[in-house]
């Protein structure tokens, strides 16, 4: 099994999406100040474009006990 962080690997796939989308798209990772109404929060991923509605990618290590929960906290 691998010692990867968790916030290590959403950095990691964050890059690899930032290279397989378009660049008018913007990817953070990691990154407070993202949602509106819950500045405070970290999300795992978030993608935005102009005139494009936001998309955040919300990940969990095994177990993955409290993911459902903590994405929808963030919807």
């Amino acid at each position: 099994m691998s010692n990867l962080s968790e916030q290590a690997l959403n950095i990691e796939l964050g890059n690899r999406l930032a290279e397989m989308l378009p660049s008018f798209y913007k990817i953070e990772t990691e990154r407070t100040n993202v949602l509106a109404k819950s500045p405070g929060k970290r999300p795992d991923i978030s993608i935005t474009g102009q005139s494009r509605a936001p998309i955040v990618i919300e990940a969990e290590f095994d177990p993955a006990n409290n993911v459902e929960n903590e994405a929808q906290e963030r919807l």
